[in-house]
């Protein structure tokens, strides 16, 4: 070592000992070499990767700590200052005092003050700020709706535009503040404020307002990457929208409510998807149930607008949402992988299709042939393995439509001959099965339920077949197509098969000693109980033998 070196390395040991003499005076404590994996973790986070942006909830927590609650008491104040606008409003014009002009500049004043506070009052923490801000937020936004509405000072257009403008000032608090909270208190004072003043407006002038909510919290969330604001936005726009306007029934209203609407919905839907996109965090289960009633309301909702405005449109638009809503469920599936929001799409699909398809559009000549479509669709899914990934929902509707359907088939199978009856049945029959004898083990656990519907469906519609020919003809149809079905069992050694054929052949058996055997005509009575006796005796002996075989 040189003596240069021996120099340095002695004034860094005098350096050492000075630090350490004064860290003990001061009571301090410097980090060592020696860090737990735990405390280096903490003390020094992962950096965020560059791909991906810093949640607002990783910077909002300088602001709040996750585990103090909520202080109700500015939020009540916000509620206080928000009512005091209002009644600034209403006082203005039930007094009448001042000019239009003055009352305004006051509500206004009034707005500019709060956002004031919130802004200038520095000794305060930010977080606690943000509540006046809220507050002057909602009291700009009641200047805006009120300078036309009700002071009459500017023309629709204007007050407009300063809601845009009062928008485009909230974006700016927003990224001031930096906290949730400051948002979901100006959506909500934002949106019942049109409620509580109570006076009817023009409905283009009250649509312009929410379209620019739509937007400004919808654009919000995305970059707040808070689900729970493009949530409440949502139901508070189309809900409160359709509170404002349930009454209407002017053709030229109800088309601009629909059209009001229908864009709000485009456009939160819109949000949701560009929200997944953007920061690919697609919708989680409990996500996507939450997200299911507000579809649910805008499809009610929608359809009855339409339904006042024009009936025949009312289902095909209606089919219009829920295909828009599949097709941003499949774009978002080329950018994310595992959706789990497929049960929400597909269940409001399903309610679409069941009341805007099957109830409203399909004839009802051609309701009947749903049944052997499903069975042929189920045949052709099958084979693709894709009814599996169908949701409950959509499962449940399509077996709801099949289930209704056959029974009205049964129902007008017993009353008078026709073809439009006849044949879809016996459609269903040999497509049912086709569907057994090729895929009887997808059904292999119900496949005695799926057989029973088959043969009471054969049944009905061989008794309206054979009816016109008597009584007789009816049996002798019944007896031989039991002995078809338990020979068919018996050749593929299917003794489900061969044991279903039992339904037809008790059938048979009840009608022969309960009808036929009541008969005046000694002949037919006689033919009728000599044939039913041989089915049943010929059909016991191949019991005895598939029950060997069987074993």
């Amino acid at each position: 070592m040189t003596e240069q070196d021996q120099t340095i390395q002695d004034r860094l040991v005098n350096l050492e000992k000075k630090i350490d003499h004064i860290t003990k005076v001061l009571g301090l404590r410097y980090p060592t070499a020696q860090v737990s994996q735990s405390q280096s973790e903490e003390e020094f986070p992962p950096p965020v990767p560059k791909n991906e942006a810093p949640r607002v909830a990783s910077y909002r927590a300088s602001n709040t700590s996750p585990s103090t609650p909520i202080n109700l008491l500015p939020i009540l104040a916000v509620i206080c200052f928000g009512l005091a606008g209002i009644f600034i409003v209403k006082l203005a014009i039930e007094s009448g005092w001042l000019t239009p002009e003055r009352q305004w500049g006051l509500l206004a004043l009034f707005g500019i003050a709060l956002v004031g506070v919130g802004l200038l009052i520095s000794n305060i923490e930010k977080a606690y700020r943000s509540y006046a801000g809220a507050a002057g937020v909602i009291v700009l936004y009641l200047a805006s709706y009120s300078s036309s509405l009700y002071f009459d000072i500017f023309p629709p257009t204007v007050a407009q535009a300063l809601a845009a403008f009062v928008s485009l000032f909230c974006l700016y608090l927003f990224h001031y503040y930096e906290t949730e909270l400051f948002v979901v208190i100006c959506a909500i004072g934002t949106y019942i404020s049109p409620v509580i003043l109570g006076k009817e407006s023009d409905i283009i002038f009250l649509s312009g307002f929410f379209l620019i909510w739509a937007a400004l919290f919808s654009r919000i969330s995305i970059y707040l990457r808070s689900r729970t604001l493009v949530l409440l936005s949502s139901y508070l726009g189309l809900g409160i929208f359709t509170f404002l306007n349930i009454t209407a029934a002017n053709p030229e209203d109800l088309r601009n409510v629909i059209l009001v609407q229908s864009m709000q919905f485009i456009i939160y839907a819109g949000g949701v998807f560009y929200y997944s996109v953007k920061n690919k965090d697609p919708l989680s289960k409990t996500e996507a149930l939450a997200y299911l009633p507000i579809l649910l309301f805008f499809y009610g909702t929608i359809y009855y607008f339409l339904n006042k405005y024009n009936p025949t449109l009312a289902p095909w638009i209606s089919l219009g949402f829920s295909g828009f809503i599949y097709f941003l469920y499949w774009q978002a599936k080329k950018f994310i992988q595992n959706l789990e929001s497929q049960s929400l799409v597909q269940s409001f699909f399903a309610v679409v299709l069941f009341h805007s398809g099957y109830m409203e559009l399909l004839p009802a000549e051609g309701k009947s042939w749903l049944l052997p479509l499903f069975i042929l669709g189920k045949y052709v899914s099958d084979q693709k393995n894709d009814f599996k990934s169908l949701a409950p929902p959509l499962k449940f509707a399509f077996f709801a439509m099949s289930a209704i359907e056959f029974f009205n088939l049964c129902f007008r199978l017993m009353g008078e001959m026709n073809l439009q009856n006849v044949v879809p049945a016996l459609a269903t029959i040999a497509l049912g099965f086709f569907y057994y004898t090729k895929s009887f083990k997808n059904i292999k656990d119900t496949q005695g339920l799926f057989l029973g519907l088959l043969h009471i469906l054969c049944i009905l519609a061989l008794y309206r077949l054979a009816y016109d020919y008597g009584s007789l003809a009816v049996s002798a149809a019944w007896g031989l197509y039991s002995v078809a079905i338990l020979i068919l069992g018996y050749i593929n050694k299917n003794a489900v098969l061969a044991k279903s054929s039992l339904l037809v052949l008790t059938v048979t058996c009840l009608k022969a000693l309960v009808y036929d055997a009541a008969q005046t005509s000694s002949g037919i009575r006689i033919a009728s109980l000599i044939l039913t006796g041989a089915i049943l005796y010929g059909a016991g002996f191949m019991f005895q033998k598939i029950k060997k075989w069987e074993v």
